[in-house]
């Protein structure tokens, strides 16, 4: 995929700083290298570098969120599950098709696919259309992107434990919080990362 000659420099000045720390660069990072004002020029060149396929970033607040992808890394078949809501709770529909995904992209153990309706969550930076990508497990941290059921419909939210219960938080501030009784939803997995397909 073609770079500008700025996007290019970015690119390089993220795989140079890997290299040599063996982590990505905070988007802070990246405004004082390049001088940016402000942090939201980073954040829309990192989608241009993300949309051109040669970074992705997980969907978790995480300060060193960036990796590259690797093109000639093994890729594995994952299974695409249907649809999960962004928003209002929907019904996962089991329409089974797989999708190869970069084998660094997946967690231990269980993965599956799930397409993403709606826009709750595009505060974290995950569209209507964009294909989240699920490690299989019934548990999670607190902040942590998960894909939960409700009332046999899966959602796709923020976790975070409270007595007596859990809160499901969307990333867009016009919707309120999800409060519920832990025995009242389950966890399908957690979110490892997203495809953008065009």
């Amino acid at each position: 995929m073609h770079l500008t000659p700025r996007q290019k420099e970015i690119f390089l000045y993220i795989q140079s700083y890997i290299k040599r720390n063996n982590v990505s660069p905070t988007y802070d990072d990246i405004r004082k290298q390049f001088g940016f004002s402000s942090l939201n020029s980073v954040f829309k060149h990192m989608k241009q570098l993300e949309d051109k396929g040669v970074i992705y970033i997980r969907p978790k607040n995480k300060k060193r969120a960036i990796t590259l992808v690797d093109h000639g890394a093994p890729s594995i078949n994952v299974r695409l599950l249907g649809t999960i809501a962004a928003g209002e709770p929907i019904e996962a529909i089991e329409d089974v098709e797989n999708i190869a995904i970069p084998q660094e992209m997946l967690g231990k153990g269980e993965n599956f696919c799930l397409k993403v309706k709606g826009d709750s969550m595009i505060g974290d930076g995950i569209h209507d259309g964009d294909i989240v990508i699920i490690n299989k497990r019934n548990f999670a941290d607190n902040n942590e992107m998960v894909a939960a059921l409700i009332d046999n419909e899966a959602t796709l939210k923020r976790f975070y434990k409270r007595k007596g219960g859990v809160e499901l938080r969307q990333a867009n501030p016009s919707m309120k919080p999800i409060k519920i009784k832990s025995r009242e939803f389950k966890i399908l997995g957690v979110v490892m990362g997203l495809i953008r397909k065009y």
